[in-house]
């Protein structure tokens, strides 16, 4: 079901470096989508990959699939206003700005131009250390749009510090949806 942990991928069968990626920052916000959904805030979908499966369904239901093409921001949160939410997790002290993809910026944009509000949270996870910042799309757009625009590109990236100047919300969970509604 629309808005169910694992939902997006439920039956697929995934490589694990791309399976494991960002796990722990999807697992903190299906929790907090929940509580959203349960205080009556938000009402949250998680937006599955497109996939194309290669064999049938076994007999527990699983099958392999590949990705069949580009896919959507991995949350659509409705609260009043609807945010199209990309997370991004990095291990490292600086969040890269070529771990967003062209096409997910390009969604983020065309989101906003009719109405909605793209959303960037990005957790960083150095040892001993789990922070999470909210950005509104349009603060950093300008900016990664200035880097994806250079020839030769140079290696872009935010520390925490640097993304916190920008976000709207900054914390150790992932409790943004009221500092998102009040920047917008």
């Amino acid at each position: 079901r629309c808005g169910d942990r694992g939902s997006a991928r439920a039956g697929c069968v995934v490589s694990a470096s791309h399976a494991n990626r960002g796990k722990e920052l999807e697992a903190m916000l299906d929790v907090q989508h929940q509580a959203y959904r349960l205080r009556g805030e938000a009402y949250v979908c998680r937006l599955p990959a497109p996939i194309r499966p290669l064999t049938s369904p076994g007999p527990d239901g699983s099958f392999r699939a590949a990705w069949s093409a580009a896919g959507p921001p991995d949350y659509l949160v409705i609260a009043g206003r609807t945010l199209l939410v990309e997370a991004k997790q990095t291990k490292e002290a600086r969040w890269k700005f070529g771990l967003l993809k062209p096409y997910q910026a390009d969604q983020l944009t065309a989101a906003a131009e009719h109405g909605a509000i793209g959303v960037l949270v990005v957790r960083y996870m150095q040892p001993g250390t789990r922070r999470t910042c909210a950005l509104l799309w349009r603060d950093l757009e300008p900016v990664w749009r200035a880097w994806y625009d250079e020839k030769p590109k140079a290696l872009a990236s935010l520390n925490y510090e640097e993304a916190a100047l920008l976000a709207c919300w900054t914390g150790a969970g992932v409790d943004y949806l009221g500092s998102v509604l009040g920047a917008a």
